[in-house]
């Protein structure tokens, strides 16, 4: 359809310039438009004109509950001329210092409010010398505030990694900031005991990185930070198994404590860095003899493991035992 009136226009547009009369006419209906519209444009007219609002110098010691007002509606008289210019090239806001605020106490809260038929000069500013103000709505800004509270609360940090097969966290999952300090109503802070992370997902990690998080701060709360930095440190192992005899600890005197069986298999993990470790007598197995009674089994407990290593099977992790006395 708009294909359709396209073509109409060419049509009409190639008529005017290959038929004179239809030309004539055609130049006297653009003049005779052109005149018509320089007269309503110069004649006055009545109209409502949008101006924004924007808030400097916050109080440090409260915080806005409410949404602050963002636009004012401003009733004029002027020239068609002026309104058109004005809606098509101005951008100017009216600016508010609310150090400058007049204030007065609202129940536990604290009203702050202008009184705008005080800040005409400031909208006729804005509006130029060729408007003539009627109403400014509303008359009056009023703000909402509370005593402005904060307390440090733990950041929960969301995460969902997959490593690559053969590769681990080479250490724990740090942040840049355990703790984050936040803004707002006591009323509202108390109810907030931690703020969680977006969710962080990386799917077949094998290198090491630093991502940047956002935090998910709550509605009427404000934060010191937007994000938080996490460092997430990976790397390749090795895993194998060792045969181990278990020791016993703690066996009151005059007894014999027999283990059966008495060596286990371990399954270590262990960085490309540390494999040398697996030649060395670096790990204690025992059995904590100091437990015997009334259990069957002794619990295979291990010490003595250094960084970049990781247990991740001990079979059996659990054995029998015969106490025999001397």
């Amino acid at each position: 359809m708009i294909a359709d009136n396209l073509k109409k226009l060419l049509i009409f547009f190639k008529l005017s310039i290959t038929n004179k009369k239809f030309s004539s006419y055609f130049f006297f209906f653009i003049v005779s438009l052109s005149f018509w519209f320089l007269t309503v444009l110069s004649k006055t007219h009545e109209t409502t004109i949008v101006i924004p609002v924007s808030y400097y110098n916050y109080p440090n010691d409260l915080i806005a509950v409410d949404s602050l007002l963002d636009y004012i509606e401003v009733r004029v008289k002027s020239s068609g001329i002026s309104i058109v210019t004005f809606n098509l090239f101005n951008n100017s806001q009216i600016d508010l210092n609310l150090n400058l605020a007049n204030s007065k106490p609202k129940g536990n809260n604290t009203e702050l409010f202008f009184n705008l038929n005080s800040n005409r000069q400031k909208i006729s500013f804005i509006l130029g010398p060729s408007f003539e103000i009627l109403d400014v709505s509303p008359s009056k800004i009023n703000l909402n505030f509370a005593k402005r509270a904060n307390k440090y609360v733990p950041i929960d940090l969301e995460y969902d990694i997959t490593l690559k097969q053969s590769f681990w966290f080479s250490s724990k999952i740090s942040m840049s900031s355990n703790k984050v300090l936040i803004f707002g109503e006591q009323d509202a802070l108390d109810l907030i005991d931690n703020i969680s992370t977006s969710k962080l997902v990386i799917t077949n990690l094998d290198t090491s990185c630093f991502r940047s998080v956002p935090l998910n701060i709550p509605e009427g709360i404000f934060c010191n930070s937007s994000d938080v930095f996490v460092d997430i440190k990976v790397g390749s192992y090795v895993e194998d198994n060792i045969l181990k005899k278990v020791s016993i600890r703690n066996l009151e005197a005059d007894y014999n404590l027999k283990l059966f069986p008495s060596n286990v298999v371990i399954t270590l993990r262990v960085s490309k860095e540390n494999f040398s470790l697996l030649e060395t007598d670096f790990l204690e197995i025992f059995v904590d003899a100091s437990r015997l009674m009334n259990q069957k089994y002794l619990e295979v407990k291990f010490e003595k493991l250094p960084n970049g290593v990781k247990i991740e099977r001990i079979y059996p992790n659990q054995l029998e035992y015969l106490l025999i006395k001397d």
